[in-house]
């Protein structure tokens, strides 16, 4: 399946319009939810968010796989309570050495010093900061 179907298939399980809920190009956040999909075992993580709308794609992988997804602050343009009632499966925590269990996937919205020490053997970890 290529990713133009894998995109229809994300959004098909959470039908909601994404575009305006993420400053991520469209074309970059299909091929960061590839990445995420096809990581090592093991959860995923954002680090940040600005609106929540790749965080809310996250939680499409983390459903579809069974997975847990953690989202750390800062939350943008948004607050962490908004973002548990939006994101559907996404475990709220304050500091990345909380998360119980190695991550294999890790979206940097933010700066996160100590990412690297916390991934499994082969996790993928994608910069993606909030720019302005």
């Amino acid at each position: 399946m290529d990713i133009q179907e894998r995109a229809h298939e994300w959004t098909k399980y959470y039908p909601r319009t994404l575009c305006p809920f993420t400053s991520i190009p469209i074309g970059r956040m299909w091929e960061i939810m590839e990445l995420a999909e096809n990581s090592p075992p093991g959860c995923l993580v954002q680090i940040g968010t600005k609106w929540g709308g790749s965080a809310w794609m996250l939680s499409a992988i983390a459903s579809l796989h069974e997975r847990k997804l953690y989202l750390c602050g800062p939350f943008g343009e948004t607050t962490a309570e908004e973002m548990s009632k939006s994101v559907p499966v996404g475990e709220i925590i304050t500091n990345p050495q909380d998360i119980p269990e190695p991550i294999a996937f890790a979206l940097l919205r933010e700066p996160c010093e100590e990412i690297d020490t916390l991934m499994v053997s082969g996790g993928v970890i994608v910069n993606e900061q909030i720019r302005g």
